[in-house]
């Protein structure tokens, strides 16, 4: 993309995303094999599967990035916004395969695969973040930071929720340990990678999607709880993690002198 002009870039930017939002609702619709995402994800249910409605944060997410990719075709022209643009543009379109091929491939009930593209998503999201962080000094980074934020974040525990389907689809017979009690040892350790990634990002929105999950969970939990053990460590644990998911995130917020990063 080197030889190419910065709007230009700006509008490959948009049209990639365009096209994984086709895939992504083509996904939603059942289009590849029949089977849409939440049908595969109630089919390796675990404990740890936020209630449907929790995901609907990926239009708020989506709608972000469609308003942050305009705004930068728009001031392409902008000595910031174009050194922003040349920054963020290889990474992004490579977030957009990763984000289109784990649709497919999650639809397709490949999910170990899945999780391993989920993983490149995940990575290429908090690549894009630390560039903002990095070069915020010299680039308009405030919408962006809280765009790819929220983005990152939900990625982030979509990712743990991910590997525990795969963990399902193969019959993992979890070391011989209960699932009530992998599940609340499984959301403490999403904790502390939460933390670790927030403090590498220092971006105050990324910790909220997470908290977000933890209480879609929770609905789960009072959705299912006469047809699931959810044992009695759950709910404890996931309104500890949500109050320290939002204290991770005001923290964050006035270290950053109340801005996202």
């Amino acid at each position: 993309m080197k030889n190419l002009s910065t709007r230009t870039k700006a509008w490959i930017n948009l049209m990639a995303f365009l096209i994984s939002i086709g895939v992504n609702t083509l996904g939603a619709l059942g289009q590849f094999n029949g089977m849409s995402q939440k049908a595969v994800s109630d089919k390796y249910h675990t404990l740890i599967t936020p209630a449907p409605i929790t995901f609907s944060i990926w239009s708020v997410i989506y709608l972000l990035l469609l308003i942050t990719l305009i705004v930068m075709i728009i001031k392409a022209k902008d000595k910031a916004y174009k050194k922003m643009i040349d920054i963020l543009s290889p990474i992004f379109l490579i977030s957009c395969i990763f984000n289109m091929l784990w649709i497919v491939s999650f639809s397709y009930e490949k999910i170990g695969i899945s999780t391993l593209l989920i993983f490149g998503l995940l990575f290429s999201l908090t690549t894009i973040n630390k560039k903002l962080l990095q070069h915020k000094r010299d680039i308009p980074y405030q919408l962006a930071s809280i765009t790819f934020g929220l983005y990152a974040g939900w990625v982030t525990i979509a990712t743990v929720v991910n590997i525990a389907s795969y963990l399902v689809s193969i019959n993992w017979n979890g070391l011989g340990i209960e699932p009530i009690i992998w599940a609340p040892m499984t959301l403490i350790i999403c904790l502390i990678i939460v933390t670790a990634i927030k403090m590498n990002l220092k971006n105050s929105l990324y910790s909220l999607p997470v908290a977000w999950a933890y209480f879609g969970i929770l609905m789960e939990i009072d959705r299912l709880a006469d047809s699931l053990n959810y044992g009695p460590y759950m709910k404890p644990v996931i309104m500890v993690g949500i109050f320290f998911l939002l204290y991770l995130s005001i923290k964050q917020f006035k270290q950053n002198n109340y801005d996202a990063i």
